[in-house]
């Protein structure tokens, strides 16, 4: 039986481009919550060694309550034994770490794969990894030759033959809302800790700049939004739009009276000529103005 290899992650941290590229498959990725909602797997070779890599979906933590975070989750408590690589975008580090840390609680083999690394400056794996207890790796899910190193890790880890897998701990679904408030508070700052020690810094990236603190502000932001808004409206319908709508009339026109020519030197029937050029051709007129 082939050795499984799991790839675990939030949504929108490009796991299924991970797994598109390491299995040289095309599923499909997108960025919002939901697009995985099963388990997929697909076999992949690393120097000549089969796995089976598997696609989980999203979830935000082993305790979620979604569908897709309980499918997830219960997959990786029927695999113990299998290598788990979670999927981390480098933007999003604090709210990512919360599922790594559950992660190493409850599986005993975890890789860190930090995507979109390049887009922050401050990052050091190297002291996160001291940090976490957890092998760390600055990859581009998108190009295979940056998965090198995550490659040669997960080899590693599945020739390990002194590798126990954790005995199983009974989960309850009862949920506790002030046990998960203290968890959750007591977790991030555990992870803010662990972050401040690596020097990660993501000040001038999306959604920390000066320019954003001041076009997210809700006043200021939704007048802005009018404004563009009132811009696109104002060369939709102004002088912009009519202008190049005029140009395509005039040439939608030109061509409609060629093939309504074309079709009466050719064509006996007048209503099939009719339907065409006052239906069909002058419906696609009004549209394409």
């Amino acid at each position: 039986m082939m050795q499984k290899v799991i790839l675990a992650g939030n949504p929108n941290t490009g796991k299924t481009t991970l797994f598109n590229t390491l299995t040289a498959s095309n599923e499909h990725a997108s960025n919002w919550h939901g697009v995985t909602v099963d388990v997929k797997e697909r076999a992949f070779k690393i120097k000549g060694q089969e796995f089976v890599l598997c696609d989980i979906p999203g979830l935000y933590s082993l305790d979620g309550y979604s569908e897709e975070e309980k499918i997830a989750s219960e997959f990786i408590d029927k695999n113990k034994d299998a290598v788990v690589v979670c999927i981390l975008d480098a933007n999003n580090l604090r709210r990512n770490l919360y599922l790594a840390l559950e992660l190493k609680e409850r599986v005993g083999r975890v890789l860190l794969a930090i995507n979109m690394a390049k887009e922050v400056k401050g990052l050091d794996e190297k002291k996160l990894e001291s940090s976490l207890g957890m092998r760390c790796f600055k990859i581009d899910a998108r190009k295979k030759k940056s998965l090198k190193a995550l490659e040669d890790a997960i080899l590693k880890e599945s020739q390990d033959k002194s590798f126990m897998p954790p005995s199983a701990k009974a989960t309850s679904r009862t949920f506790d809302i002030v046990q998960f408030e203290k968890k959750s508070k007591r977790r991030f700052a555990e992870i803010d800790a662990q972050l401040k020690n690596a020097d990660y810094n993501t000040s001038g990236y999306y959604g920390f700049s000066k320019l954003d603190s001041l076009l997210m502000r809700p006043f200021f932001g939704f007048l802005v939004f009018a404004c563009v808004m009132a811009g696109v409206f104002f060369i939709t319908f102004g002088a912009v739009g009519s202008y190049l709508s005029g140009l395509v009339s005039t040439g939608v026109e030109w061509l409609i009276e060629k093939i309504t020519s074309f079709m009466s030197a050719h064509l006996s029937s007048e209503l099939f000529i009719d339907f065409i050029s006052k239906g069909v051709l002058s419906g696609v007129l009004t549209i394409v103005t």
